[in-house]
């Protein structure tokens, strides 16, 4: 078993506390200021496949790792000097080529008088936990393909059978647009539940929308990401008020729309500015069920959805809590 570096905790003998970090399950080195491996436990030498120690004894921790990785580490060194405990997940194989996911952290080690020693690395093998993250992606990935497959399926099918009757043109149209701009907003969480911004995700669901009679102007929006929980909720409700306006409202009669924004404690609100170039006709219809979706969505996510009517239009202000 390999001894500790002059480093050590004065309260234990070098032996001794290698004796209690041989106990850990995990991948525990001790990295000079220099980079170099001064000491590692045995079941970390176990998880990397090291049959015998001396033989990276000295050598250069970085040196380990596959290229891609390199960075985080040298970064890591330096912002663990700063005093930082700094944490990250890499792809690093054992020493006899075994594919290996690990969780690390990094933070510095002091000497008894105080100052900067070194550096403790702390690796676990996190590869059963990355793979099955891996298929999760990959089948998220495959059923969203899926999924844009049968919008466009169902477009096609609605465009097809609604050839020769005017009134199923435009309502064909309507759910064309209505899809698309549900696709796009998919398209932006490719990786699953990364989060992306307000102002990529509003863009991808109103472009479909676009027309010369109405213009739409997205302006002093937050800085602020949603999850794929909100994206989908502020993508049905934005997809709705664009879907109803270009039936009743300013996308299909002509006039504008703002979109403005603002942080507030608990997340952002949007607020959605329509005006129309004629007087509103009317505020519900019978049998109407989009505003009771829009709320109803709006309420499971935890916000709230306040839409006031104007002669010449409406306000629509989204709350959008964490």
């Amino acid at each position: 078993m390999a001894t500790l570096p002059e480093f050590s905790p004065a309260s234990l003998s070098s032996v001794s506390l290698a004796s209690v970090l041989d106990q850990s399950v995990d991948c525990v080195k001790l990295i000079g200021l220099s980079g170099d491996v001064h000491y590692m436990n045995s079941n970390g030498q176990c998880a990397m496949e090291i049959d015998d120690f001396d033989l990276v004894r000295g050598k250069q921790w970085v040196d380990f790792w596959p290229e891609e990785s390199k960075a985080e580490i040298v970064g890591a060194y330096v912002k663990a000097a700063a005093g930082e405990v700094v944490r990250f997940r890499a792809f690093c194989p054992t020493m006899k080529g075994a594919p290996r996911w690990w969780d690390v952290t990094v933070s510095a080690v002091l000497n008894e008088e105080q100052q900067h020693a070194g550096y403790m690395a702390i690796s676990r093998d996190v590869t059963d936990n990355q793979q099955r993250l891996d298929t999760a992606i990959i089948t998220a990935d495959e059923l969203r393909h899926r999924l844009l497959n049968s919008f466009s399926v169902m477009c096609a099918v609605m465009n097809h059978y609604a050839r020769g009757d005017a009134s199923r043109v435009v309502f064909a149209k309507q759910m064309s647009l209505m899809f698309a701009a549900m696709g796009r907003a998919k398209t932006l969480f490719a990786n699953g539940d990364a989060p992306r911004n307000v102002d990529e995700l509003i863009s991808a669901v109103l472009s479909p929308f676009e027309n010369t009679e109405c213009s739409i102007t997205i302006d002093q929006l937050p800085c602020a990401t949603v999850d794929l929980e909100w994206a989908n909720a502020l993508a049905l409700v934005l997809g709705e008020l664009s879907v109803n306006s270009t039936k009743h409202g300013a996308l299909g009669s002509g006039g504008s729309i703002v979109i403005t924004g603002k942080r507030t404690e608990q997340g952002f609100t949007l607020v959605w500015t329509e005006k129309l170039k004629m007087a509103v006709q009317c505020t519900e219809r019978d049998g109407g069920h989009g505003m009771q979706i829009m709320q109803r969505t709006m309420r499971t996510r935890g916000g709230a959805l306040d839409i006031r009517w104007r002669r010449d239009g409406l306000t629509a202000e989204m709350a959008v809590r964490f």
